[in-house]
């Protein structure tokens, strides 16, 4: 996949098979500035600095899975940015060890911000998230067996 004038990626909403999201070296978003990721349930985001050779600022937003951001996010120097909002600590650690290998090799602009709802709050929106992916589930199922019936 190649999207070269591409600036802005948002996911939101998504339902990734696998619970994964794996680029490879011929996904290239050579353009790209913004990448947010928006309540998904993708556990595991495999991604080369390669992928995003541009990218200024990354935003996460109640991405409850995710594990972590590739590490090799660390070595785009055009970052500028990395947010997060109600993530895993996982997540959280990540982007502090990347922002850490920035300032290892001298950068100092790369910035992280994690912003966390309160406990009542954060149990209310993973209460609609799961509500929310049982209906599609349901309604899933309702197509499947809508078009095997009609089939017949």
């Amino acid at each position: 996949m190649m999207l070269p004038n591409l600036e802005e990626l948002k996911l939101k909403l998504c339902r990734i098979l696998n619970d994964e999201w794996r680029l490879s070296d011929e996904d290239k978003f050579k353009s790209l500035k913004l990448l947010l990721l928006s309540h998904l349930n993708l556990e595991r985001l495999e991604a080369r600095s390669d992928n995003f050779p541009n990218l200024k600022r990354l935003v996460l937003k109640m991405c409850y899975r995710l594990q972590e951001i590739p590490t090799d996010f660390g070595e785009i120097s055009t970052l500028e940015s990395i947010e997060l909002h109600d993530c895993t600590a996982t997540a959280e650690d990540s982007a502090r060890e990347i922002v850490q290998e920035q300032e290892d090799m001298g950068n100092n602009s790369l910035k992280v911000y994690i912003h966390n709802s309160p406990g009542k709050l954060k149990q209310f929106f993973d209460s609609l998230i799961f509500v929310k992916s049982y209906l599609l589930q349901i309604k899933m199922i309702t197509s499947t067996f809508y078009l095997a019936y009609a089939g017949e």
